[in-house]
């Protein structure tokens, strides 16, 4: 990193953050993705060199290039367009030439076009430059790229200092540059550029292309990177059949902005699938979290349910692979967890962070439970809640006994790793569980979401109990679910404001805040109705409510902030979960509005992406939603976040184990007068074909196709 570029690290309330600095912040960003390596570009499908950013091409939590610029005689080309392409497959750049001279000729701006196309090509990348002379008179052309791989750890990206790094090396030979690290770690990690044609004039930082167009020539430069750590290169044996989306499900509607946003959706999930030991399965987000994470892909997986249950069959498999079976304090593990993140670089296999893998959450070990009995549910297959239930009985031992910490019958967490989180919900940012003072909660700490994940995870194993015939455990699971449900409702509620309290903190204190958090005991069913319709008034709200969006925190608070992480911003996978409860209780017409806001969202953000997060401004009729600065994008939970509102607003229930489809009072936006669902096929059952059509706000539902020996059953009013 250049001097220039260096960034100051303080400390401040006990976490260390990256001051801000003079660098330009890139807010226009591409990214592609395949298995477990992936690539962000800015704007110009270029990796700045010259300044230190996210940006680069990743593979296994590791940088290998960390810069890569084109120059078109001596000046970076004026951007025409950037874009994604609609398969998720390639960037694409269209570019022209700044004005320049060729003597005392000026050969003026257009003169030129230039083309680049940004993809994976097997298991290499590949960028693909195409030039065209449009003057009338021959033009000389001058074309380089600079280029450097730093072979940085992800954290180190982040902003994490390390005392040593490894070595690195550079060979130069014919249109080939390699680079070499030996990390402290052992391992060798190696990057090849390759040019062609290869008359390129290459040097350790860049290669240099020279022709001259005639009228209307063109010429076409290729690069192929690989990277590679030991004798392996790229991603070779890491490819696994992946679930093809659209080939599977067709959804296509009378809104244009609704198809594109769930085609997109579907894509990204497909490109954020990655293999592990034959599984596919979803990485978190791009950049920070393109792992295994537990809570997300728990959550992603139950909101691509009944669609995908192939997706979350393969979930419970590596989580199950991967649950804890011993203490250990520096990784935060204890017997039955489910893991919080896993990763694979430098700093991983020498232990200089705990995510090795890391258990530092208090929610996936329920969400677990209860992706099992919804997969079960959505499949039928008992076969392979079967060959998992060790693991889920072991889960419900964590929850009842290790998870609670101090006998309250609540789940608590407290890290016991110098290197832990000191939040361990999905709010896991160091100041997002506060008392209404602005004060931190000190751990052990109860977040209210967990006790209600805790509650459907009761519900859950009394469900499995009763399928595999153990009726004595599914009524004991079942009554300690009850009891859990009255005990919320004891502890968390906050009678003087109607809501219930975000957290408990290690004196059994309320953290008397209004929060989103509440909105998750909808999902999970843990409250009384006459308490969920105060609950969804105040998240309705303009408190809460921003017309874009439900915020993570209330406008009223001490610590909101709008352009905060988990303080007062917008999660599209929070506001999916909360819009699920509002079925659950009935309340449709809000989940509606909830609905329709964040498509409005979504459709002023680039690609149609549905981002990880936005700010929490409160909507203005002359202004899109405010753009968090640093959100990955894509984000697995977030990308199927409008499949699963859409889901929950047509009231899909499914029974496989008796083969029946339930919808359930369905309901759709009015600019949603059609809504045709086809092709949906599983491995288990399929396939199925509807049609819904909204007349005046109710939804008539025809089965254009299903499988033999199923029925579907359509209830309204």
């Amino acid at each position: 990193m250049s001097k220039a570029g260096k960034r100051e690290k303080v400390l401040i309330n006990g976490e260390w953050y990256i001051l801000c600095s003079t660098v330009p912040l890139i807010t226009r960003k591409h990214t592609l993705k395949s298995d477990r390596a992936f690539v962000i570009t800015d704007a110009l499908g270029d990796i700045p060199v010259s300044f230190p950013t996210e940006l680069g091409y990743y593979w296994r939590d590791t940088r290998f290039l960390s810069g890569f610029e084109m120059y078109v005689n001596d000046s970076r080309p004026v951007l025409l367009s950037s874009d994604i392409d609609s398969e998720s497959r390639s960037i694409l750049v269209e570019m022209t030439n700044t004005d320049f001279r060729i003597g005392d000729k000026v050969v003026q701006r257009t003169s030129l076009y230039i083309g680049k196309t940004i993809t994976f090509d097997a298991d290499d990348l590949l960028f693909k430059v195409v030039i065209r002379n449009l003057a009338l008179f021959p033009v000389p052309v001058k074309v380089q790229f600079r280029f450097d791989a730093d072979f940085r750890d992800i954290f180190e990206v982040r902003g994490t200092e390390r005392k040593e790094r490894g070595k690195r090396t550079v060979c130069v030979k014919e249109s080939k540059v390699e680079f070499e690290y030996v990390g402290l770690d052992g391992l060798k990690r190696r990057c090849l550029l390759d040019f062609s044609p290869s008359n390129f004039l290459v040097s350790s930082e860049a290669a240099t292309f020279e022709a001259v167009l005639e009228p209307k020539q063109k010429e076409e430069l290729v690069v192929r990177i690989k990277a590679g750590i030991e004798n392996r290169w790229s991603f070779s044996s890491d490819k696994v059949k992946k679930p093809l989306f659209e080939s599977s499900l067709k959804i296509d509607s009378s809104s244009t902005l609704l198809n594109t946003v769930i085609k997109r959706s579907l894509r990204d999930l497909e490109m954020m699938l990655s293999d592990f030991d034959g599984c596919s399965v979803p990485m978190a987000g791009i950049p920070w979290y393109c792992a295994l994470f537990g809570r997300d892909v728990l959550v992603t997986s139950l909101e691509l349910l009944p669609w995908y249950p192939e997706i979350a069959r393969d979930t419970l498999l590596v989580l199950s692979r991967y649950q804890a079976e011993e203490f250990d304090d520096f990784t935060d593990s204890e017997p039955g967890k489910i893991l919080h993140e896993l990763r694979e670089g430098e700093m991983a296999k020498l232990r200089e962070v705990p995510f090795v893998p890391y258990y530092g959450t208090a929610d996936a070990t329920c969400l677990f439970v209860i992706l099992a009995a919804e997969y079960l549910k959505c499949s039928g297959d008992v076969q392979l809640v079967k060959s998992i239930w060790k693991s889920i009985v072991l889960a419900a031992e964590w929850m009842e006994h290790h998870g609670d910490i101090n006998s309250d019958g609540f789940i608590e967490y407290v890290t016991r790793s110098s290197l832990g989180l000191r939040n361990q919900g999905w709010k896991d940012s160091h100041d997002a569980i506060h008392h209404s003072d602005g004060s931190l909660a000190e751990p052990p700490i109860a977040v209210v979401e967990v006790q209600g994940y805790k509650y459907r995870a009761l519900k859950s194993l009394s469900f499995l109990c009763g399928c595999l015939g153990m009726a004595k455990d599914a009524e004991r699971f079942d009554r300690r679910a009850r009891e859990l449900a009255g005990a919320i409702e004891r502890v968390f509620w906050m009678e003087d404001r109607g809501f219930y309290a975000l957290a408990l903190d290690r004196n059994g204190a309320k953290c008397e805040v209004i929060a989103s958090n509440a909105g998750h005991l909808l999902f999970a069913g843990a409250v009384s109705a006459d308490r969920a319709v105060k609950v969804v008034d105040r998240l309705m709200s303009d408190e809460m409510f921003t017309g874009y969006g439900i915020r993570t925190l209330s406008r009223n608070e001490a610590r909101y902030n709008p352009m905060s992480y988990h303080n007062g911003s917008v999660w599209p996978h929070d506001c999916a979960i909360i819009c699920n409860g509002f079925v659950n209780y009935g309340f449709k017409r809000e989940a509606l509005r909830l609905f329709s806001a964040m498509l409005d969202a979504v459709a002023h953000f680039p690609d149609y992406r549905v981002p990880e997060l936005f700010c929490g401004f409160p909507k203005d009729s002359f202004k899109p939603p405010v753009p968090y600065p640093v959100a990955c994008s894509p984000q697995a939970w977030s990308s199927a976040s409008v499949v699963f509102m859409l889901t929950s607003l047509l009231g899909m229930e499914v029974d496989a184990l008796n083969k029946t489809l339930v919808f359930n009072n369905p309901v759709l936006p009015a600019f949603v007068k059609e809504l045709r669902i086809s092709g949906w096929k599983t491995p288990f059952f399929g396939p199925f074909s509807f049609r819904f059509v909204n007349v005046d706000g109710r939804v008539a539902v025809e089965t254009l196709e299903k499988p033999a020996g199923w029925k579907v059953v359509v209830i309204v009013g």
